[in-house]
């Protein structure tokens, strides 16, 4: 099958890699406290620089020269910051992943030359533009950010992008943005000498993108956002998530979101756990966030909980907006719901959700108000415990987590509940009361409950046997039976404890390893694998050994599609878990048992740790959010990231013969 071939994707990273063009001077170390300026240095750089200039005009012209000139800048950028690479290893861990994605992508690459009809100039500008505007923003965290090189490197970079901006202009044949783009180039080359050149090279590459945004594209160009990001349901998730990450990094580094001030990065892995309802924090909830700062972290809970792209298609259905076609497709296709289904499917989502949550919140509000005493703290911990318990993020505000209320069975159930009803599909909840009576219910709600049902009775009998004179010694019976139910709950997702972790015994660390793998129900706000997975897989090994040629339940057959893709999820899931797990074995100086731990919990985003995320330094903090990060999203949607077409296959040939045993 031939593929189809993008040409907008091509003018995009056509000039995003002309802009970056000058990133090599940006990388290298020239300062002389560190061994003086090195020739070997000043030629790598120039010489990548060249090579990232000649690969980015000739990629879509001569493919064979383009790639190998590309990848030589690349790997040029790499060489000339090893100096600094060494001393510092998260700059290390995040230029290593840009470098190797650059490369894959390079192989990857379906190239064609761009056709003489097609407008190259409008998206190659609109990419080069934010390039450049990407570039400045990260320049204050550059050790060397105040350098003439490093100044003057940043202020070609938005040249590159105006002078492709002027091409552009030209095409369109109007004078303004022709003497708007000039007069950037000139002003911004006066100020390079007055110290001022990156301030007005935000300004005017931040102009240039609104002024193209809102022009009418000629035939053939498109939008950045619309050509890359929306024609594509897994770019579509990976790229809101990310971008609500960004967002709520923002919120949580303003000065009036902490009692202390907090760094960036742990604003970023408290913002990227909440978004994904994990529960992981490197901060004190309770002491390090002002009231603001916890409402902060709710609305990223809520907004990460509920998807934003379910959220802003409810707003415009409020306002009166239709959606176009291509947008109900996509949103279809993010939520497994029939097109013509769509909007009654999301306002049951929203219905069901603030309907539970605040219910939750009344019913959490009376107990805490019962055990403590205090109605302000009363009202704050139960909507806060409500909407976290319902997403399945586990963030409190309350030192300890919920340990101080392991004698409260009222309220541990309650948040059980929440967790149990917030960790499977609203259309899934409302049958579970026919499920319940024995009626009949759809096969894949059946599953889910089904699979839930087991997994919380298998967990408390686990727990209850393995930890009676563990952690829950010096508990009545009643209450290590409550105890021992809650933690099944939460371990799957929520990331609540009501016992300490970190006197578990070896074997309960083992279920809980995989509880906590397995995750949630599919639609709800859970991780892991889910539910539904399992059970598949579980009847799938079933009908091997029972020497059953299908599987098939309540008179329904599970199609072979749906068995593969369930070892996909599943393989795909162990591979992105292994890597995590790798990679904190060897950069962190922590017990192995620990690690692996963090490294699931964050991967099925429940939030459980063993004491290792406060010992966690830079390079494992950013280990762990993208962990969290893939974990939300889907490890499967990662893999989908790299292949925008499934290819059909036509061959007969005849079945291999493939000996397992």
């Amino acid at each position: 099958m031939k593929r189809r071939i993008d040409y907008s994707t091509g003018a995009h990273i056509s000039g995003i890699l002309l802009t970056m063009t000058p990133l090599p001077l940006i990388l290298a170390d020239f300062r002389p406290e560190f061994a003086g300026v090195a020739w070997w240095k000043i030629i790598t750089a120039v010489c990548a620089a060249g090579c990232g200039a000649v690969g980015a005009s000739r990629l879509f012209l001569r493919g064979i020269s383009g790639r190998l000139c590309s990848a030589l800048f690349w790997l040029g950028s790499f060489a000339v910051a090893l100096p600094w690479l060494v001393r510092d290893p998260f700059a290390t861990l995040l230029l290593s992943a840009a470098v190797l994605g650059a490369l894959f992508s390079l192989w990857e690459l379906h190239l064609r030359p761009f056709p003489a009809e097609f407008d190259v100039t409008r998206p190659r500008a609109l990419a080069a533009l934010l390039a450049a505007l990407g570039m400045i923003l990260i320049s204050p965290f550059s050790v060397q950010s105040n350098s003439m090189i490093y100044r003057g490197a940043l202020a070609a970079s938005t040249v590159i992008a105006l002078i492709l901006f002027l091409s552009w202009a030209r095409r369109t044949g109007k004078r303004a943005p022709q003497l708007f783009g000039a007069a950037a180039i000139v002003c911004i080359c006066a100020a390079f000498r007055l110290g001022a050149a990156l301030e007005l090279c935000f300004l005017w590459a931040a102009a240039a993108v609104i002024w193209m945004q809102r022009s009418r594209p000629l035939s053939g160009g498109g939008s950045f956002w619309h050509d890359v990001v929306l024609g594509h349901p897994a770019r579509v998730m990976f790229f809101t998530f990310l971008l609500l990450c960004a967002a709520g990094t923002l919120l949580l580094s303003l000065p009036v979101a902490g009692n202390v001030r907090i760094s960036p990065l742990d604003a970023a892995f408290t913002a990227t756990s909440a978004v994904c309802v994990t529960g992981l924090t490197v901060v004190d909830t309770s002491a390090d966030f002002t009231r603001l700062g916890q409402f902060f972290l709710l609305l990223l809970i809520q907004l990460g909980g509920l998807g934003i792209m379910s959220i802003a298609t409810i707003a415009l259905h409020v306002m009166g907006r239709r959606l176009s076609l291509r947008q109900e497709h996509l949103m279809s296709s993010m939520t497994d719901t029939e097109q013509r289904d769509l909007m009654e499917s999301l306002k049951l989502v929203f219905l069901y959700t603030f309907g539970v949550e605040a219910a939750g919140a009344v019913i959490l509000t009376l107990l805490f108000y019962l055990h403590d005493g205090e109605l302000l703290f009363a009202l704050q911990q139960g909507i806060f415990t409500a909407v976290s318990g319902f997403c399945n993020a586990g963030f409190t505000i309350c030192a300890g987590n919920l340990t101080a209320y392991q004698n409260a069975p009222l309220l541990l159930y309650t948040v059980g509940i929440l967790i149990v009803l917030g960790g499977i599909a609203p259309a899934t909840a409302v049958l579970l009361p026919n499920c319940l009576r024995g009626r009949a219910v759809p096969v894949g709600a059946h599953l889910a409950l089904t699979a839930t049902a087991w997994l919380i009775g298998i967990g408390t009998l686990a727990f209850l046997v393995l930890e009676w004179n563990g952690v829950l010694a010096g508990l009545s019976p009643a209450a290590k039976f409550h105890n021992a139910v809650f933690q099944s709950v939460t371990l799957r997702t929520a990331g609540f404890n009501s016992v300490e972790l970190g006197g578990l015994h070896s074997s309960t660390v083992l279920i809980s390893l995989i509880w906590m793998f397995i995750g949630g129900s599919p639609g709800g706000t859970a991780g892991g694998v889910k539910t539904t997975t399992a059970a598949v897989l579980a009847l799938v090994f079933w009908a091997d050994i029972t020497n059953r040629d299908g599987i098939t339940i309540r008179n329904r057959r599970i199609a072979p599609g749906i068995q593969r893709r369930a070892a996909t999820i599943l393989l795909a899931a162990f591979l992105v878990l292994l890597a995590a797990v790798m990679m904190l074995l060897v950069t962190q100086p922590l017990p192995a048992r620990e690690l692996i731990f963090e490294a699931v919990s964050a991967m099925g985003t429940v939030g459980l740790s063993l004491g290792a995320t406060a010992h966690l330094d830079a390079i494992g903090k950013v280990i762990v959010m993208l962990t969290m990060f893939i974990g939300r999203i889907g490890p499967l949607t990662i893999f989908l990231l790299l292949n925008d077409e499934r290819h059909g296959s036509q061959s007969s040939c005849p079945d291999a013969n493939i000996t397992l045993t």
